[in-house]
């Protein structure tokens, strides 16, 4: 075998035994031979071995598969088997969603945070700012308003949560459709512009809050949602009751107050006060209804009794 290698060698004119053409020649006869070859040459040829078997040597792996990591060449020299499988690499984020213990930096010409909502109702798009993993502050990237055509649905909005990390109120939202911004559901901001120029504003009150009561012994508007409280037929006398939430200063409160055909009387918790030209009513008009003005005044906790219009 070794003198046919050597005759082989010789024949460097030849282009069927080009160098590549002639090392694997070499290989196969080791490999058929399963014998070994070292072969003393300068420093930088190639020394071929083969240890038997069908030509290459190595054996196969029993190690697992190392998991994903900083790229290296490796040293080791058994080979892995055609059925491996990596490990889950726990350093990094998973597609199908994970949780991170460290920032998240996009760094790039135009950074850009994409998040897609797959229908067009009935979901949410937003970003979420916790404590302790309660919500705080949420900002909705498309609420679930439908899609139904117009540019409607998909409003944006600002939500604030309580301490439990319930929606309260939205301080602030716009209309998809319109551009309309409505600021603590109190006003709306609508911009004109005409080629790109501002033309002017125009501010437009919601329509109020009403809360309304047929009846109650106990009647409590709720300052939180309520513009006005409407007891609509009040059949016994009633104590009305502190408004409910955290009132701002100046906030105004209207309470309509309609008898069901009787008069009753009328008594208020110490929060309503009332001046000594204009008194709180102590009793109703039969079947006439009467409209009462309060304004809160932060630097007493009091609502003030400021305006009356009745027998109507």
């Amino acid at each position: 075998m070794i003198r046919r290698l050597a005759k082989i060698f010789r024949r460097r004119s030849e282009p069927e035994f080009a160098p590549d053409k002639r090392r694997q020649l070499l290989t196969a006869a080791l490999g058929f031979a399963g014998g070994s070859l070292l072969a003393s040459r300068p420093a930088g040829a190639v020394i071929l071995n083969s240890s038997g078997g069908g030509g290459g040597g190595g054996t196969p792996s029993n190690a697992n598969p190392l998991m994903d990591g900083v790229a290296a060449p490796g040293v080791a020299t058994p080979y892995t088997r055609e059925d491996h499988v990596h490990p889950s690499d726990t350093s990094r984020v998973a597609k199908a969603g994970d949780t991170m213990t460290g920032n998240l930096t996009i760094s790039s010409n135009l950074p850009t945070l994409l998040i897609n909502k797959q229908i067009t109702s009935g979901q949410t798009a937003g970003i979420n700012g916790r404590v302790a993993g309660s919500d705080r502050w949420i900002v909705v990237l498309g609420d679930s308003a439908s899609e139904s055509g117009g540019n409607s649905g998909s409003n944006f909005t600002i939500q604030r949560c309580n301490d439990a990390g319930v929606v309260m109120d939205n301080p602030l939202s716009i209309t998809r459709s319109n551009g309309i911004v409505a600021v603590n559901s109190l006003y709306s901001l609508a911009t004109v512009y005409e080629n790109g120029v501002a033309l002017g504003s125009t501010y437009r009150p919601l329509a109020p809050r009403i809360g309304t009561v047929a009846s109650s012994p106990t009647p409590t508007p709720d300052a939180a949602s309520q513009d006005q409280y409407n007891v609509t037929a009040l059949a016994a006398a009633a104590l009305f009751g502190a408004p409910t939430g955290t009132p701002v200063d100046g906030q105004k409160l209207i309470v309509r107050i309609k008898d069901n055909g009787t008069a009753r009387a009328l008594t208020w918790n110490a929060v309503y006060r009332g001046g000594g030209d204009l008194a709180l009513p102590a009793t109703t008009l039969p079947s006439r209804t009467m409209y009462l003005g309060f304004l809160f005044n932060s630097a007493d906790s009091r609502w003030d009794y400021v305006s009356q219009v009745g027998d109507m």
